[in-house]
């Protein structure tokens, strides 16, 4: 579904927003020969007969959109019953709680030693760690609660055959501010947890942070307007042509284009119904 849109950047010139309907089937890739929605290529490795992890990161300024996008990417992947167990980490803000429905954790180690009962086992497949913003107390640092998380994930999948969706709201805190990880954990995610059936989503609004694998193993980037820097940066490292700069500094809010991995950028806007 297509919504014409006037183009912020020239008064006669209009552009094409494809909304994005989070209803529907997903169908197995690549047996059909239809074209597949968006959603479908972010969620391809999923979608195989023999599934494995996918490795989709959201970038974008804040208040651009990126989070509610993601909200509604899970909801779609655990509505279809792509992965088995959704591990967030969502302590951003100690006001509301952005994930919401999950099972609500302050970390792993309090999952451990709380497990779910009575009404809660209805939502123990979507655990959402709430870090220092579910105490309001000082404690473990995010960056702490994200190595946590994510070697929770790879114990799941150590005893059990399952597909883990590990999110990460905010990717930077996993840096050490220098474009490195600060710990292996997240690195071996990357790297491996693909083959294991360990998914990462995460988001952030400071792509030069990043480790530089964290764009080249990601089968999938949605871009939303972001500032010159950072698009700077993402053009500088061939992550954009440095001729997109332009268009992604006139999106919207909401509106956002796809990279694919070994593909140019999608010259669609994409935007979810809401």
């Amino acid at each position: 579904m297509t919504d014409d849109l006037d183009s912020p950047d020239t008064g006669n010139h209009r552009k094409q927003v494809e909304l994005i309907p989070t209803g529907g089937e997903a169908k197995f890739w690549p047996t059909e020969t239809r074209e597949h929605s968006v959603l479908e290529r972010i969620c391809e490795p999923l979608l195989r007969k023999h599934p494995m992890g996918m490795r989709h990161l959201w970038l974008g300024d804040s208040g651009m959109g990126k989070t509610i996008a993601n909200m509604l990417l899970i909801a779609w992947i655990r509505r279809r019953k792509l992965v088995q167990l959704t591990l967030t980490v969502d302590d951003k803000n100690a006001h509301e709680v952005q994930y919401e429905g999950g099972l609500l954790r302050t970390n792993p180690s309090e999952l451990r030693s709380k497990p779910p009962t009575g009404d809660e086992k209805s939502r123990a497949d979507h655990v959402v760690f709430r870090g220092i913003a579910n105490t309001r107390r000082p404690g473990p640092d995010v960056d702490n609660l994200i190595f946590d998380t994510a070697e929770m994930s790879w114990s799941v999948v150590r005893e059990h055959s399952t597909q883990v969706l590990l999110n990460i709201d905010e990717l930077a805190d996993a840096t050490n501010g220098h474009q490195g990880w600060r710990d292996t954990t997240v690195a071996q995610t990357y790297r491996k947890g693909r083959a294991v059936g360990i998914s990462v989503l995460a988001t952030t609004q400071m792509p030069q942070l990043l480790p530089r694998e964290a764009f080249g193993l990601s089968e999938t980037i949605g871009i939303f307007r972001m500032s010159a820097r950072e698009l700077d940066y993402l053009a500088k490292y061939r992550v954009i042509e440095p001729s997109e700069v332009d268009s992604i500094e006139a999106l919207e809010v909401g509106e956002f284009r796809l990279f694919q991995k070994s593909q140019p950028l999608d010259p669609k806007v994409y935007k979810f119904e809401l």
